[in-house]
């Protein structure tokens, strides 16, 4: 059975902005459009498919015309800013450290790839592999990511560019030397992987900050309860957490990168339809906004993915046992907030 991938909203960084300040408000709309991500806000950690993720990518590379897009973005988030994985990274005690850690952290932080570290001689080689073979490409969230590893790589004191290759599976030789004018470093195309190669004697250099290690796990509570979908509806639903309206089945299968009959069918393995997965989570939407909001009930009902107020009411009291207004009393109310019937 195919697996749903995901990362972190962490992972656009300025992108949305890059776009609205060169092309405008009207153009960001359009690639909201266009990709399928309507989400105006989002937290750092939130999780996003990465299916929807790369198509954002290359929605975005499309209409800048810039086939180093991915590389512009990924120069300009700083590292510290990129996930609390990479922190704990950083903190490593020599660089061979922080590529270490930075391997076995990644997968609480994102699933959609994997990284290792081979040495080839006195050539050191930290690559990324991809997880998935459905996207058409990867070629612009791979230069992202190739501009994170690079810039942490740049921290060890006594590195020379000229002494570093970036190593790009694109077979086009033009595109890597504008991706050589951008980064300064040797390009080399048409290669398996996508990797950074380096002079393996710099894995025992010390980084410019040196601090203590931070313990792994105070580190993955700076995520606020957001661990990566380990189920199909978990996958489903954190996909739906992105949507203002909520879609058909085809709409949420193509954010998470499988084929609607295939996410019906790993739904019903699971115990659960798709339309009780909408339901559920127009409650939980509808929950969230009377606890945390004074939106009038018939505009929450409205957020929620109801029709009708009407309905929206029945639906809450058969589900929670009483009205939304008296919910949005009890939640504010220092006293224990009602349980949620299942529904049948």
């Amino acid at each position: 059975m195919a697996t749903a991938l995901f990362s972190r909203a962490s992972g656009f960084g300025p992108l949305f902005a890059i776009i609205e300040a060169e092309h405008g408000a009207e153009a960001l709309r359009c690639l909201r459009r266009e990709s399928g991500f309507a989400a105006a806000a989002h937290a750092p950690s939130a999780l996003v498919p990465f299916a929807l993720m790369n198509r954002v990518y290359n929605s975005a590379a499309k209409l800048c015309g810039d086939p180093q897009f991915g590389a512009r973005v990924g120069q300009t988030i700083r590292l510290e800013d990129f996930g609390p994985f990479v922190e704990y990274a950083l903190h490593g005690e020599t660089l061979g450290d922080v590529i270490a850690r930075s391997i076995v952290a990644q997968p609480a932080h994102s699933s959609e790839l994997i990284q290792d570290l081979r040495l080839l001689g006195g050539e050191a080689r930290w690559r990324i592999r991809y997880q998935t073979t459905a996207e058409p490409t990867v070629e612009h969230h791979a230069q992202r990511t190739l501009m994170q590893m690079l810039a942490g790589v740049r921290r060890a004191p006594g590195v020379q560019d000229a002494a570093i290759e970036i190593h790009v599976a694109e077979p086009y030789a033009a595109e890597a030397r504008i991706l050589e004018d951008r980064t300064g470093v040797r390009v080399r195309p048409r290669a398996n992987d996508y990797e950074l190669a380096f002079p393996a004697r710099w894995l025992g250099v010390l980084p410019l900050a040196i601090g203590l290690p931070p313990d792994l796990a105070v580190e993955w509570a700076t995520y606020p309860d957001r661990a990566l979908p380990r189920t199909t509806a978990e996958a489903a639903l954190a996909a739906l957490d992105l949507r203002d309206k909520l879609p058909g089945i085809g709409a949420i299968a193509a954010d998470i990168g499988l084929p609607s009959r295939t996410l019906q069918h790993a739904l019903h393995k699971e115990g659960v339809s798709y339309r009780e997965l909408v339901g559920a989570f127009r409650l939980r939407r509808a929950l969230q906004l009377l606890a945390t909001t004074r939106k009038p009930v018939a505009e929450v009902a409205l957020r929620a993915g109801y029709s009708e107020p009407s309905s929206f009411a029945r639906a809450f009291r058969s589900q929670t046992g009483m009205t939304p207004g008296r919910f949005r009393e009890a939640s504010r109310a220092p006293m224990r907030a009602p349980l949620v019937r299942a529904s049948s």
